[in-house]
This record gives structure tokens, sequence and C-alpha cells, in this order.
């Protein structure tokens, strides 16, 4: 059986995923899609400008909380010189053409995914708010994100039958996605794509450990931001200083409450291992994309510990 058609021929393929698994399924289509593309046409994939359509366009259904469904970015995991790295594709082409939100689909998440995907999620939103490259958009996107998950995920985590709190999860995954799609990474990710693509601790994991230390790294330098993003967390305070601390403490109970693990010693990640990871992230994108600069391997390796 064909693939595609004869050259000429009107057709239609789409690459079509339900996200069982956080992030990871429909990144997979997307990279699919760009390389059934390739393919077919013999040259690059890449969009030369924004309005470029995929010739295999992805259909996402998404069951985690992630909002890989809806970004033009996607993670792939590559052996180089001997090592497993993790980077990141952005190109127009492979946002999904449809989405399809049934929070009907999730009732079956398991705990653990249902913690992990939306502390993945949350973290999107608050990176977005202090973006470099956050915009009106993106920072009211990513505000009422992190309401909706700071509410809904520990009901959701608890009972996982509620379709109420499953769908008001389902929309803070569109509204992190949302954001994300426009505002650049930083610190967070890169770390955690670092530990995702060397030391093999699953994305979502990584995520629930590595956020409120990366937050309380960057406080001096996105006070304001994070003073935000504990007001949309139902925090109040007269001084923007103890607000930013107060987001990071709330994001570290939150945590808790919802059992994911906090230490990297709990995740098989090894203190002897803390200096070769932050040289690895000092030459992620992610990181240098911080609003507070990151120069040094052991600006990075200073996070690691405190969160090791």
């Amino acid at each position: 059986m064909k693939l595609f058609p004869e050259a000429g021929k009107s057709y239609f393929v789409a690459t079509i995923i339900i996200g069982l698994g956080g992030g990871s399924p429909i990144g997979m289509a997307k990279a699919v899609s760009l390389a059934l593309e390739e393919q077919r046409t013999r040259q690059p994939a890449r969009a030369k400008f924004p309005t470029d359509q995929p010739l295999v366009p992805v259909i996402a259904i998404p069951t985690t909380y992630a909002g890989s469904e809806l970004t033009p970015i996607y993670g792939v995991t590559q052996m180089s010189d001997g090592q497993t790295r993790k980077v990141t594709v952005t190109d127009a082409k492979v946002t999904p053409k449809l989405t399809l939100y049934d929070p009907e689909l999730t009732l079956a998440l398991p705990p653990q995914m249902t913690a992990s995907s939306g502390i993945n999620a949350l973290a999107h939103c608050i990176e977005a708010v202090y973006s470099i490259t956050r915009n009106p958009l993106s920072t009211a996107a990513a505000l009422q994100g992190t309401g909706q998950f700071t509410r809904s995920l520990p009901g959701a985590v608890a009972n996982g039958d509620d379709l109420n709190l499953r769908t008001e999860l389902l929309l803070g995954a569109y509204l992190a996605a949302t954001a994300i799609s426009t505002a650049k990474m930083g610190l967070h990710h890169g770390l955690c794509h670092v530990l995702g693509g060397t030391v093999g601790v699953p994305h979502g994991i990584a995520n629930s450990i590595i956020l409120p230390h990366a937050m309380r790294f960057n406080a001096d330098a996105v006070t304001p931001e994070l003073a935000a993003v504990a007001r949309a967390m139902g925090l109040s305070g007269d001084r923007e200083s103890d607000l930013a601390e107060q987001a990071a403490q709330t994001v570290f109970e939150l945590i808790t409450r919802i059992g994911l693990p906090q230490r990297l010693r709990d995740v098989g990640v090894a203190e002897a291992d803390l200096p070769r990871l932050a040289q690895v992230a000092l030459k992620s994108q992610a990181v240098q994309n911080n609003p507070k600069p990151v120069t040094d391997a052991a600006q990075a390796e200073a996070v690691f510990r405190a969160a090791w």
C-alpha cells in the first residue's frame, strides 16, 4: 500500500494521535509529520513563513494536560558523542491543524500522570509570565491558567472521576499552550530537558522537582511577574518580594499535596552527576533565554543542588 498517491492527484493524509502518555505521543506525531513531508518532497520540511501549511497535518486529541496539542514545538532525544541529549524543534508546520478536547477521555488518567502533566502545564504558565518574549496575550493566558491548575489539580488527583475538574484542567492546558506558543521558556525547562535527555527523569517529574527552585533563582530579577503569579494563585500581600516567595512556596506545597517527588535523589539522580548536568544545561537555548542571565555552570549547578 502506498503512503502517498501519485503526484498531481488530490489527497489528504493526517497523523492522528491520542496523547495517552503526556506530550510525547503528540510530539512524536509532529516529528513524524515533518519526516513524512521530507520523504515525499525530498526537501526540508521547515516553514519559510508562519502561514506555510504542512503536507501531513496533525490532529491531536490530548488526554493529559501539558499543552503540546497547540504548540509549534516538539522535543526529541538524540545521541551525540555517546551521550543522549534532549533537543527541541520549533516550526510553524508542526502545530496541529485540529485539536479536540474531550474531558471524558481524561477520566481514566492515573493520579500521578494527572499530577505530573498538570505541573508541567503550570510550569509553562509560570515561565511564560516572566519570559523574555512575554506579551499581553501570553501573560493573560498564563495567569488564568495558573489559577486553573492551582484550584483544580489537587481535587482531580484525589478524585479523577470529577468531570468538572477534568474540564477545568483541559481549559488550563489550553491556556498554558496558548501562552508558550509565543513566550520562550527559560531556566526551568532547560534544566528539565537536561534531566530527561541525559539521565532519564520523566519530564513531568522533573518539572515537579525543579519548578520552585527555578522560581526562587529568578525571583530577584522578575519580582513583579512572580507577584502576579502569586495573585493568580489567590495569594495576597503588600510586598512584591514576599509575594514572589509565597508563589514558590505555594508551588512546593502543591507538589507535596499531590504526591509528586520533590528531590532529585529520590528519582535516581546521583550527586556526582550534578556538575556534568550543569555543564550540559549551560548549552541549552532555554537556559540562555532565561530572564536572569545564566553565564556560568555554577549557577545551574546551584539550582540542581537545591533540588537534590
